[in-house]
């Protein structure tokens, strides 16, 4: 570990379409609460303010409410805001990078808990690994829901497949996945595709295919992602059975 400092873009614009009876059309996604906690807390929680030089919130759908939110909260490290120029996560990334211009940075959906991550393990990997992007992987299961990663013995990643409908028929089957965190060099950038998508595959892809993607595994990560009502009460009642863990 040295001491560089990070900056993290937070992708805090989500509507919540599928999450309608908990947001009511107004309710930012990243403000749903979940066991007493809005979304967006259980990400802030795992960034240190020893290593983080600043935190942009990238809004976009209910921008003043976060706006609020964040002001009420008393973080400990430097913060800004952006808004993304067109529709998608490339946009909004790359809104963000204007304000952490030169830094390393930490990206990372609002929408998803990760309880456990250690994510200076994380840096430390993408550290020494000395590549120009790291994804954050742990082991679930109900893999149709998740982009499953597969990884060679150099941990560079081969392929990701995003939400494959083929496995809703082994919901038992379990593999490695996206948990919604990257690390990325500046350079990583450069491989960006709005062509080929204007979502996480538009970045994903381009740097799988030129074997510029590594993937720190972390298997002691209990991960959720919370898109749909269903995936909400099943993350509800293991933080319920679980309070010590969230």
């Amino acid at each position: 570990m040295d001491n560089r400092s990070y900056g993290v873009c937070l992708l805090c614009g989500g509507k919540g379409a599928r999450l309608y009876s908990l947001t009511n059309g107004v309710l930012p996604k990243s403000l749903v609460q979940v066991g007493n906690k809005e979304l967006i807390r259980f990400s802030l929680e795992g960034l240190d303010p020893l290593t983080v030089s600043r935190v942009v919130f990238a809004v976009d759908y209910q921008s003043e409410k976060i706006k609020q939110w964040v002001g009420q909260q008393n973080l400990a490290y430097p913060i800004s805001f952006s808004e993304q120029v067109y529709p998608g996560v490339l946009s909004a990334i790359q809104s963000s990078l204007e304000l952490i211009a030169g830094k390393t940075v930490i990206v990372c959906n609002t929408d998803e808990i990760r309880l456990q991550l250690q994510l200076q393990k994380a840096l430390d990997f993408h550290e020494a690994s000395h590549g120009i992007a790291t994804m954050v992987v742990t082991k679930v299961a109900r893999l149709n829901r998740h982009r499953v990663v597969e990884v060679d013995s150099d941990s560079l990643v081969r392929s990701t497949t995003l939400k494959d409908a083929s496995y809703k028929t082994h919901p038992e089957m379990s593999g490695l996945v996206n948990t919604g965190v990257l690390i990325f060099e500046p350079d990583a950038f450069t491989y960006c595709d709005p062509t080929y998508s204007t979502g996480w595959s538009g970045i994903i892809d381009p740097l799988v295919a030129a074997k510029q993607l590594r993937a720190y595994v972390d298997t002691d990560i209990v991960y959720f992602n919370v898109g749909t009502e269903a995936e909400y009460h099943e993350t509800l009642r293991y933080l319920e059975q679980h309070p010590r863990n969230s």
